[in-house]
């Protein structure tokens, strides 16, 4: 996303960051009526600081990449990568393809014909165990050449019933991935089991990265076919950045009590009447077994099935939770009131 002026070095200027002052050239470049720039210092591999913006003909174009050094350390005497076995390592002993170019396309309209999302990814038979390299692209429903900008979104797994079992925003610990540009690279680790696997890009909408957005929610399902991969390394040997285990889905960490993203967006599907009460119940038994709702003894039974009908007005709150027009425990007392009532049974 570089448009407009010549990039070119502007200054010289002494920059402080990670605890120290740094001698840097000011990299710059105007677009769409704003300075871009970049920070670098020499023979450092990577930039001091930078703030760009995405590149357009018209409007208000908003920040695409800004961030600063945070840690700098000298004379480090040990390997801080003592003990992990790279990935690549790891996906050799499964068999798994290298160099993959990201060549097979899909090109779907959302659901409920919102946005348009063209997907390439490699490799064209993805294996149990290996990574799938993915490039979405989310482009307006009116005009196939503009890439939409700030888009919130996820994607998630979901199973015959459409019942969700992973999100990769939260296996990053965040409510939602997010594109400035409408452009987005990723690496998915396939822990799916060999067979069809339904991969869902859910938009939560557009809206800057820290504002919950009033835009329509959509998605698309894209089914891919997992081939099962070569026997898995023994057990224990960790992939930098990824689960301890390869071919398993990580658990949640323990000591995270937040509610999920992608409990709420199975909220807003079980709102819109997209998956049933069943799905919606096993997403609230997961956030009471991992004690993000508490609920005491008494006020539990013994069977995984609602009692009777969920009154309308608890789908009505999901939907309002899931938009952001309610906060958490304003969701919970409602879960609350289910149990307390019977109408809700859970093990």
């Amino acid at each position: 996303n570089i448009g407009g002026e010549q990039i070119m070095p502007r200054a010289i200027e002494q920059t402080r960051a990670a605890d120290k002052t740094w001698d840097t050239v000011k990299i710059g470049w105007r677009t769409g009526g704003y300075d871009n720039y970049v920070w670098i210092a020499d023979e450092f591999p990577f930039p001091i600081k930078a703030k760009t913006h995405i590149h357009g003909s018209e409007g208000i174009f908003p920040t695409e990449y800004e961030f600063i050094l945070l840690d700098y350390k000298e004379n480090v005497q040990e390997n801080p990568f003592k003990g992990i076995t790279p990935t690549s390592a790891l996906e050799d002993a499964l068999g798994c393809e290298t160099g993959v170019d990201k060549d097979t396309a899909i090109k779907k309209s959302t659901v409920g014909a919102m946005y348009q999302i063209y997907v390439f990814y490699g490799p064209e038979d993805p294996k149990q165990g290996c990574t799938m390299q993915w490039l979405i692209n989310f482009i307006s429903k009116y005009d196939e050449t503009e890439f939409l900008n700030q888009v919130q979104f996820d994607v998630l797994t979901v199973d015959d019933n459409n019942q969700i079992t992973r999100s990769l925003a939260s296996e990053d610990g965040r409510q939602f991935l997010y594109s400035a540009s409408g452009q987005y690279q990723l690496d998915i680790p396939v822990y799916e089991e060999p067979g069809t696997a339904n991969y869902v890009i859910w938009v939560h909408g557009i809206s800057p990265k820290n504002i919950v957005s009033t835009s329509p929610r959509d998605y698309v399902k894209i089914p891919i076919v997992i081939y099962e991969g070569a026997s898995v390394p023994e057990q224990g040997s960790g992939i930098a950045g990824g689960s301890d285990t390869v071919g398993e889905r990580p658990a949640p960490p323990s000591e995270d009590t937040s509610i999920p993203g992608w409990i709420k967006t199975s909220a807003g599907w079980w709102a819109d009447g997209q998956i049933d009460d069943a799905s919606f119940v096993s997403g609230i038994q997961y956030l009471i077994k991992q004690g993000i709702i508490q609920i005491s003894p008494t006020d539990t039974s013994s069977t995984d099935e609602p009692a009777a009908e969920i009154p309308g007005w608890i789908k009505t709150n999901a939907g309002w939770w899931a938009d952001g027009q309610i906060d958490d425990n304003t969701f919970v007392l409602a879960i609350q009131f289910l149990i307390k009532n019977g109408i809700m049974t859970i093990t």
